[in-house]
């Protein structure tokens, strides 16, 4: 099933299933037990692996063995196929004296895991993969210089990556309703020689998240000017508009975004 890239823009696949490196299904932990360094057969010191609320790993020690406190060694290493230049990898030192330890990792959304858990001393280490689901971009900020007339005036200013990359930021228009609702198959397209719009909204600007300058852009609605291949068309006087400005991001072929909506008295 397509989903719409952004409003306006082209459909975007859903993800398809790939060999190592693929996106799998979020929150789904594969674990792999590796023999000891030493040639010699050790016992397991811990076992039956699992992962719970998709970042957090939990283990048993084995019965039998006097539950003093143990020191673990959790090797994290996340990669992103879509993002080749993405790397997390960090270093934990664990102590735990339960018989069932749990800890929850602080790892990035749409992001392939491998996490080893290894004893201090390296007598017993198990592998785990986790994949962690991807999360909506954060919603832009926006800074209005002036919100009334014909030709409203703001900053619109980057969102944080906090939950991946950003590709593009969208201005919406739309007629005003009490809570600013729109459907992206209803927008219409416009051009120079449109007359305007009296029921249906419009994309009226697309700037590329890469083009955005560190300090915002500052940007004039309904200036009569072409914002990637989107018209912003100037506002018919006495009517009230919702602004949705939205944050879109692709990660491959997936697609999520981030919203938010402003009344304009026209």
């Amino acid at each position: 099933m397509n989903n719409p890239g952004g409003c306006g823009s082209r459909a975007v696949k859903a993800v398809e299933s790939r060999p190592y490196g693929g996106l799998k299904e979020p929150g789904v932990g594969e674990v792999t037990t590796m023999p000891p360094a030493s040639s010699k057969e050790k016992p397991a010191v811990f076992g039956n692996i699992s992962t719970f609320n998709v970042t957090c790993i939990k283990w048993q020690r084995k019965l039998g063995r006097t539950l003093s406190e143990k020191t673990y060694v959790l090797r994290v290493r996340g990669h992103r196929w879509y993002q080749k230049e993405f790397l997390h990898s960090v270093t934990l030192d664990f102590a735990e004296n339960s018989g069932t330890p749990a800890l929850c990792l602080n790892l990035h959304p749409g992001s392939n895991y491998t996490v080893n858990i290894s004893t201090a001393n390296l007598d017993h280490n198990v592998t785990v993969y986790i994949t962690t689901p991807i999360t909506d971009p954060q919603s832009p900020e926006v800074e209005f210089i002036s919100g009334e007339g014909s030709s409203p005036v703001f900053t619109l200013r980057k969102a944080e990556e906090t939950n991946g990359p950003i590709s593009s930021y969208q201005v919406i228009v739309v007629p005003w309703s009490p809570r600013c609702n729109f459907n992206c198959y209803s927008l219409t397209t416009l051009t120079y020689f449109s007359n305007g719009v009296d029921s249906d909204g419009y994309v009226a600007a697309e700037f590329p998240a890469k083009f955005l300058p560190d300090n915002g852009s500052v940007f004039a609605l309904g200036d009569r000017c072409y914002y990637g291949k989107f018209y912003n068309a100037p506002l018919k006087p006495g009517k009230d508009y919702c602004i949705i400005l939205m944050t879109i991001s692709e990660w491959d072929e997936i697609l999520r975004w981030g919203r938010k909506g402003y009344e304009i008295d026209n």
